[in-house]
């Protein structure tokens, strides 16, 4: 499984969040690997349904007030969760100052490389 980390402000999704769904599908279908995409946040069920039309084998919503606002805290103790649970064989998230702001801080503690 190919895990698609999400990105939103504003009950909006980030343009980086279709670029790396797309991005995902391509890789998902040469590797034949599913994809899958989580929403973070606090009342994330709107937002995730916006990506219901998008080919993905599933979308996880995982939400927790504390979560409301970006925290890397926050963030890596959910996604870290969610990949010991899912075990995705990679987790792509975006580029952008909250990725590069948590991703590192996620790699060194499940002990993975960071690409």
């Amino acid at each position: 499984m190919i895990l698609v980390i999400t990105e939103h402000q504003d009950n909006k999704f980030r343009p980086i969040t279709n670029e790396l769904i797309v991005f995902a599908q391509r890789l998902g279908q040469d590797m034949e690997k599913r994809v899958v995409a989580a929403v973070l946040g606090a009342n994330v069920g709107t937002l995730a349904d916006q990506l219901k039309d998008r080919k993905l084998d599933r979308v996880i919503q995982i939400e927790d007030d504390q979560l409301a606002d970006y925290s890397p805290d926050g963030y890596v103790a959910a996604v870290r969760q969610l990949v010991e649970q899912e075990k995705p064989l990679l987790v792509i998230a975006g580029h952008t100052t909250v990725g590069y702001d948590y991703m590192p801080r996620l790699a060194a503690g499940l002990g993975r490389p960071l690409i």
